[in-house]
């Protein structure tokens, strides 16, 4: 499997339903959810900034989703992406990683 850098345009944006369930299912498995956002999603960027800080409310993936919509507000060029950790031992180990917005100018390019 090879990684394009392209890949990150053709994705496509997902609901705030499909992104509420996603939050939810991570929420329900006892991850903390990790906001991050980055002004190059190039797939050799691999530091992004962290906004605030993690969510464990295991109950309500409400905060996540005013969360992210912060971000978004504060930062609208910039790609955001959420990753649900598992907490273990004092490890955070990343189960799942979720691309919840990408700048309008570049989301709908791709070739």
């Amino acid at each position: 499997m090879s990684l394009d850098t392209r890949q990150f345009g053709r994705t496509v944006r997902l609901s705030e339903q499909h992104i509420h369930q996603r939050l939810r299912d991570a929420q329900l498995r006892g991850w903390a959810l990790v906001i991050e956002h980055a002004g190059d999603a190039d797939p050799h960027t691999t530091y992004w900034d962290r906004w605030g800080t993690p969510i464990c409310d295991p109950d309500d993936p409400a905060t996540a989703l005013f969360e992210i919509n912060a971000c978004r507000a504060s930062f609208p060029s910039h790609y955001i992406r959420v990753n649900a950790c598992e907490r273990d031992r004092g490890q955070a180990r990343i189960r799942d990683s979720l691309l919840v917005y990408s700048p309008e100018s570049r989301s709908d390019s791709g070739a």
